[in-house]
């Protein structure tokens, strides 16, 4: 039984859809796996960090001092990031500062860490509960308007 021209072009076309659908919801799959695995980590850093300042702050503590200083972009006193890796036993890649502080109870009530295109947040509650976030940035337009 032969098969005209039409039938095998149109089996081609199907197979050809068939690999490309496949090819596309794999290389979603990986994609979404992927923001979620360095998502994952970029979380796991900012917890370590945060433990770190914590102890830190428990430290300072005893020199009548704390983490938290206002006048600073990032609200973190000088020298206490040294300490901070120390304790980490290494040095994570990202920038963190100290969004919020409660300076009577000695409590880090705001923190944020970003790392590449993940933003970690984290924020204290009064009702003693941890609210931890992370976000996947991504630039949709990048206008310069400077002239060449």
């Amino acid at each position: 039984m032969e098969r005209n021209p039409r039938q095998i072009i149109i089996s081609v076309i199907r197979i050809i859809a068939v690999v490309l659908a496949v090819l596309i919801l794999g290389f979603a799959s990986f994609t979404l796996f992927r923001i979620h695995t360095e998502a994952s980590s970029s979380l796991r850093q900012a917890k370590n960090i945060l433990f770190a300042m914590k102890s830190v702050d428990i430290e300072f503590y005893g020199k009548n001092t704390r983490v938290f200083d206002a006048s600073q972009p990032d609200g973190i006193r000088e020298g206490t990031k040294p300490e901070v890796e120390l304790l980490n036993a290494a040095k994570y890649p990202g920038h963190y500062a100290i969004t919020s502080y409660d300076v009577k109870k000695r409590i880090i009530k705001g923190f944020t860490y970003t790392n590449g295109r993940y933003q970690v947040s984290y924020s204290y509650r009064d009702n003693d509960t941890d609210r931890w976030k992370v976000d996947y940035t991504f630039t949709v337009l990048d206008y310069d308007d400077a002239e060449d």
